[in-house]
């Protein structure tokens, strides 16, 4: 059952409002989510014109939203971090599409999100490091008393 989409203004006002309505999702992840989604359809319809949306929306490709990540990430406006948020947003949006409007995409559902670089651990405070010390020292040799002290 497909349902024939007016608008892509009014589509992701519809999407805004199911997530603050229907998913009681935080202003702010709604505002999120709802900028990644309106960046997404912008490419779309820049690639195919908004006359096309809907089959735009049906048949995208991975390498479509690869295309459109790179694109953000070149233009130097976003973290990694960002770009995996827009990837849950993508996928929220085609989740919303898929019940409100019959659209599917399975490929674009099986993505995986950017890889996030590794963070070095961060280093404990002066005080911290000397409470640790101090425990250390107070720490038992009887292994039974260990296993009590640890389960604590």
């Amino acid at each position: 059952m497909t349902i024939a989409i007016s608008s892509v203004s009014g589509l992701l006002t519809a999407f805004q409002d199911h997530l603050s309505d229907g998913r009681k999702l935080s202003a702010l992840t709604v505002e999120a989510y709802g900028h990644d989604v309106s960046l997404y359809l912008g490419f779309l319809v820049q690639r195919h014109g908004e006359s096309e949306i809907q089959r735009a929306l049906a048949q995208a490709r991975p390498a479509d939203v690869r295309a459109w990540l790179a694109g953000r990430r070149d233009a130097g406006l976003e973290a990694a971090t960002s770009r995996s948020r827009a990837m849950s947003s993508l996928k929220a949006f085609y989740r919303f599409l898929q019940r409100q409007f019959g659209i599917e995409n399975a490929a674009l559902m099986a993505m995986s999100g950017p890889k996030k670089p590794q963070r070095l651990p961060r280093p404990t405070s002066e005080q911290d490091t000397a409470d640790l010390l101090d425990l250390a020292a107070n720490l038992s040799d009887e292994p039974w008393v260990q296993a009590r002290d640890v389960a604590l």
